[in-house]
């Protein structure tokens, strides 16, 4: 009897202090803000590439390197992704990440920050960023830049601010978008000296009185063609009517 009595008094001393205890934290991730859950999600998920941590601000941002597969590489190209996407995300920006290495090109693909609009050099400490860590794994190679969507009109944003890439294409670039810097998407393309590609997929307008600097080229692509092998051999012949070195 003694012993059950003591049982049950010791029972109820630990429900009455498992009551009293302080809540578990919440793990790390949780705390983390947006941006920064999603590169500690995605920093283990690319075996095949390079995972890449630029420091920004005081900040880490991730991004993913895959070598060239050729015997030598031939330039490489610097991808940037719209905010709060992968590197394996379903972009044609994703596509190309695997397709120009076979070609012989080597890629880094980096997201915009979160919010680009709210803070044009943080865009820019970013690609500068990004830049340095192409450009120290693949040296003395020309550097591209590309952007999709969101993040079209910030690389020919960069480039007409100096950015220092051999030439920048843009992907599906909407003249909508809010300004870019202190300057409307219009007024940059205008602007633009260093060699362009601008791809726009339809069914998305295209303003035939936008006035294009003279080494920008402009190509309206059927629905659906911005993908695959079919936009990286678009890139190549761009490559190759304005680079001797990539004919």
């Amino acid at each position: 009897m003694r012993t059950s009595l003591l049982s049950v008094c010791t029972l109820l001393f630990a429900v009455s202090h498992a009551a009293e205890a302080p809540p578990a934290e919440p793990g790390r991730a949780a705390l983390l803000p947006t941006e920064a859950r999603q590169q500690t999600d995605q920093s283990q998920g690319f075996p095949d590439d390079e995972v890449v941590w630029l420091d920004v601000d005081a900040a880490k941002v991730i991004g993913v390197f895959r070598a060239s597969v050729q015997p030598a590489t031939r330039g490489a190209f610097l991808l940037i992704l719209p905010a709060g996407y992968a590197a394996d995300a379903v972009l044609a920006t994703v596509t190309l990440r695997h397709e120009l290495p076979r070609r012989g090109y080597a890629t880094l693909a980096v997201p915009l920050p979160d919010a680009p609009e709210a803070d044009s050099s943080k865009v820019r400490a970013r690609l500068d960023a990004a830049l340095a860590a192409l450009t120290e794994r693949a040296p003395g190679v020309d550097v591209f830049v590309f952007g999709e969507a969101q993040a079209a009109a910030w690389v020919v944003w960069a480039q007409a601010e100096g950015f220092g890439a051999k030439g920048a294409v843009a992907l599906n670039l909407d003249l909508k978008v809010p300004s870019i810097g202190d300057a409307q998407p219009r007024a940059i393309l205008k602007g633009l000296e260093s060699p362009a590609l601008l791809l726009i997929e339809s069914p998305r307008t295209w303003s035939q009185d936008v006035i294009l600097a003279a080494a920008t080229e402009l190509q309206l692509l059927p629905p659906g063609h911005a993908g695959g092998e079919r936009l990286e051999r678009r890139l190549r012949g761009w490559l190759k009517r304005n680079f001797a070195t990539h004919g």
